[in-house]
């Protein structure tokens, strides 16, 4: 008897960790949770972005670029307040630069019992 018992559990046991990797939300999209930056090089330094209604323009790499132009075989094909997108063969490459405007000063208090 102890021994059905043992063999069950295992087997329910083996059972529940495939079915954990197998089952999959049918609402999700095909390509959830992949992440199409894995074997993509992403070693840009995105350095500098000026964004006006004028012009604009990104500095990575040391080099000045404007949308459309390349850099080792990717093309710049936006550039954003904050982001600069770019896409090559081996595919898609997002930089992304802090926003200035995420520091807060600090304001002064007084201590408790002052």
């Amino acid at each position: 008897m102890k021994r059905y018992l043992l063999v069950s559990v295992l087997l329910g046991w083996a059972l529940s960790a495939n079915a954990q990797v197998m089952l999959r939300d049918p609402t999700c999209p095909p390509d959830y949770g992949v992440n199409p930056l894995s074997s993509v090089n992403t070693d840009f330094k995105l350095m500098l972005i000026k964004y006006s209604h004028k012009k604009k323009y990104a500095l990575i790499d040391g080099q000045y670029l404007v949308e459309g132009d390349m850099l080792r075989g990717y093309r710049v094909v936006s550039i954003s307040k904050n982001q600069v997108k770019l896409v090559g063969e081996k595919g898609y490459i997002a930089l992304t630069i802090l926003a200035r405007d995420i520091r807060q000063p600090i304001h002064a208090t007084r201590a408790i019992g002052s």
